[in-house]
C-alpha cells in the first residue's frame, strides 16, 4: 500500500519553532509515531508523510543526534524513510490550491489510505483564516502564533473526497461530536479509530490501542531502587485532569513531581495545589531520565476518558521507560484487568492513601517493582504491538473496498 500518514507533532527528542528556538508545545508523537511508520515500512508499504515537517528544523541542527535518546537506529529510519512534505514555514500560508500542489508533487493522490490524527480548532492558535494572517506583519504575535494544522485538516478532508481516497481519523483526543461523526460516517472514504469505546456501534468506526514496537520495549533496563529520585510522577498536561490532582495527587509524600504546561499561560496551579512540585514541559529526550527514576507514575485522565475506558500511552512510556503505572479506579475492573492483567488489584488506587501504600512498596521492594514493569511489558505487546494497528489499517480498506463492490 502507499499509506499517507497525517500529524501534527514532531518525531525527534528536541522539539524547535520555525525560527529554531526550543518549542514547548504538547505533542505525543515522537513516542508513538515512529512505530506506526516504522510498523508500515517493515510490512512492504510506502509511507507519505501529510502535514509539514515540523522536525526538519532539529534535523538541519542535530542530524542523527535528534533520534539519539533511545530506539535510535528505528526513529531515525522513520524519519528519513517517509515521503516528507516541505518544512513548516514553508506550508504555514499556503492556500488550499497551493496545498494540493505540494501534495499531488510528492504523490498523495496516489494513496491507497490516509490516516489522519484529528485536530481541534483552538482559539488564538489555529482557528485565523490564511488570508487574515498573511495580511498582518510578519512580526505580529497573532502572525507568530498561527499553525495551520486546522486549515490544512479542511483542506486534507476535501481532497480525500474529491480524489476519492479512504481516510482513517484517528480521534486521539475524543474532539469529533456525534454530530461531526453523523456527518463523517455519512462519506464512504471516511473511517474513524478510537483508543476508547465511546463511538461503538457506530457506523464506520473501530476500537483500536495506541500502538508501540513491542521488539523494542526492554530496551530500556529498570533503574536499581537506590538509584530512584522522585516517588511519584505525572508527566502529561492538565486539560480536563483536576479532579484527578484533587483526588490521587498525594501532598504528604515528599518527591512527588507533575511535569507539563500546568504552569504555562498564567495557570493558576501553584495557587490552586501549593504544595505540589510542578515541572516543566518535558522534551521528548528527558522522559527517559525522568521516568526511569522514578518508584511511579499516576495515570490520571479526563473524565470522558475513564467514562470509555481509553488509555493512552502513558500505559506504555511508564513500562517503557521503567516505572510502575498506577490505574486509577474510576477505569473500572473489566478495563484495568486488561491492562495490568494478574497485577491489576495490585496496581489500581482509590485515594491518596492507596497512592502513598503502593509507592513506598514497589519503593523498597525492587524485585517486585521489576516484575511487575516486565509483566506488563510482556502482557501489553499480545495487543498493543504495532503490527496489529498496521493490521488494523489493512482491514479497514479490505472493508470499504468490499463496501464499494456492493454499490
Amino acid at each position: 500500500m502507499v499509506v499517507g500518514y497525517s500529524y501534527w507533532g514532531y518525531l525527534g527528542d528536541t522539539k524547535y519553532d520555525v525560527d529554531g528556538n526550543i518549542a514547548s508545545t504538547p505533542d505525543g508523537n515522537a513516542f508513538y509515531s515512529w512505530s506506526i511508520i516504522s510498523g508500515l515500512l517493515k510490512d512492504g508499504n510506502k509511507v507519505i508523510q501529510v502535514m509539514p515537517d515540523r522536525d526538519y528544523v532539529g534535523f538541519e541542527k542535530e542530524q542523527g543526534g535528534l533520534f539519539s535518546s533511545w530506539c535510535s537506529n528505528e526513529r531515525l529510519n522513520a524519519y528519513k524513510s517517509m515521503v516528507k512534505m516541505p518544512k513548516e514555514s514553508e506550508m504555514k500560508l499556503v492556500s488550499k490550491g497551493s496545498l494540493f500542489e505540494i501534495w499531488n508533487k510528492n504523490g498523495l493522490r496516489d494513496c491507497d489510505i490516509i490516516l489522519h490524527e484529528w485536530r481541534m480548532p483552538i482559539p488564538g492558535r489555529n482557528t485565523f483564516s490564511t488570508r487574515f494572517v498573511a495580511e498582518r506583519h510578519n512580526d505580529s504575535v497573532d502572525y507568530k502564533n498561527y499553525q495551520p494544522d486546522f486549515f490544512i485538516q479542511e483542506c486534507l478532508c476535501e481532497y480525500c473526497s474529491i480524489y476519492k481516497i479512504p481516510m482513517i481519523i484517528f480521534d486521539l483526543d475524543y474532539k469529533l461530536t456525534s454530530e461531526m461523526l453523523d456527518e463523517l460516517s455519512n462519506k464512504d472514504n471516511i473511517f474513524v479509530f478510537e483508543l476508547g469505546y465511546k463511538w461503538e456501534g457506530k457506523k464506520n468506526s473501530m476500537h483500536v490501542e495506541i500502538p508501540f514496537d513491542f521488539d523494542r520495549i526492554f530496551d530500556i533496563p529498570v533503574a536499581n531502587t537506590g538509584m530512584l529520585t522522585y516517588n511519584i510522577i505525572y508527566v502529561g498536561n492538565r486539560y480536563e485532569r483536576d479532579w484527578c490532582i484533587d483526588k490521587y495527587v498525594p501532598t504528604e509524600l515528599n518527591d512527588v513531581v507533575v511535569y507539563g504546561n500546568w504552569l504555562e499561560s498564567n495557570r493558576d496551579s501553584k495557587v490552586r495545589w501549593p504544595n505540589i512540585e510542578f515541572g516543566k514541559r518535558l522534551q521528548t529526550k528527558e522522559m527517559a531520565n525522568v521516568y526511569n527514576n522514578s518508584v511511579c507514575t499516576l495515570l490520571l485522565a479526563k473524565k470522558e476518558y475513564v467514562q470509555n475506558n481509553f488509555m493512552t500511552a502513558r500505559i506504555i512510556e511508564s513500562i517503557f521507560y521503567g516505572c510502575v503505572p498506577l490505574f486509577i479506579e474510576e477505569y473500572g475492573q473489566e478495563c484495568i484487568n486488561r491492562y495490568a492483567g494478574i497485577y491489576s488489584s495490585l496496581l489500581t488506587v482509590s485515594s491518596k492513601s492507596d497512592v502513598i501504600e503502593r509507592t513506598l512498596m514497589f519503593k523498597y521492594n525492587k524485585d517486585l517493582r521489576v516484575g511487575v514493569i516486565y509483566y506488563l511489558r510482556d502482557l501489553l505487546a499480545g495487543f498493543m504491538d504495532v503490527k496489529y494497528f498496521v493490521e488494523d489499517i489493512h482491514n479497514v480498506l479490505s472493508i470499504m473496498h468490499a463496501n464499494k463492490d456492493k454499490e
